[in-house]
């Protein structure tokens, strides 16, 4: 009986190399492949990306899970921002107006610019789990999107917005505070 629990603990061991050995290889893959890719950059295991359209700044944490896509369109995130796991972004939209047209029957070339517009995630923010963002939205500096929040319409810088439709949106700190903030950034530099 011993000598099974030995094999058993051998072999868990070694499945748990290949697949730490094979999340690593994919890591390096999946940055390969990005647009732009900054450093100090984590992606964590069963992310799904459209790479060529994507941009990525310094110190970036993307959780478990997530789903960033688009067309046409390009993804853009900042520096310095975390996103939970299972968190989606969708830089593109189909084209539904044409009449007596099946929508998945469109191409990409018959779409409308205003199907995909970029997606654009600034410095410093956090993007809580299972958030869902969409085509056209830009996220303000400092900001903080809650679990499973829906966003559709740009988001001011330094807002917390938990929610979806009608989305709540709160200040995250008053004018004063902002601007004590940035300048407490500016002294320090680029801290890791």
């Amino acid at each position: 009986m011993k000598i099974l629990t030995l094999l058993n603990q051998f072999f868990w061991v070694i499945i748990s190399f290949f697949e730490k050995l094979y999340w690593f290889s994919w890591r390096i893959e999946q940055k390969r492949q990005f647009h732009k890719i900054g450093k100090n950059v984590y992606i964590d295991r069963h992310c799904h990306f459209t790479n060529q359209s994507i941009s990525i700044g310094d110190d970036v944490f993307i959780g478990k899970s997530c789903i960033f896509q688009s067309t046409k369109s390009q993804i853009i995130i900042g520096n310095k921002v975390m996103f939970g796991p299972g968190v989606s972004i969708h830089g593109g939209n189909h084209r539904t107006d044409l009449v007596g047209r099946y929508m998945k029957s469109i191409t990409l070339d018959e779409k409308l610019p205003e199907n995909d517009m970029d997606v654009v995630i600034s410095d410093d923010v956090w993007i809580g789990a299972n958030a869902i963002i969409l085509t056209g939205v830009t996220i303000g500096q400092g900001s903080v999107i809650g679990a499973g929040s829906v966003v559709t319409k740009n988001v001011p810088a330094y807002t917390i917005l938990v929610g979806s439709q009608p989305q709540k949106i709160f200040e995250r700190w008053d004018r004063e505070n902002i601007e004590k903030h940035l300048k407490l950034i500016d002294q320090r530099g680029d801290e890791k």
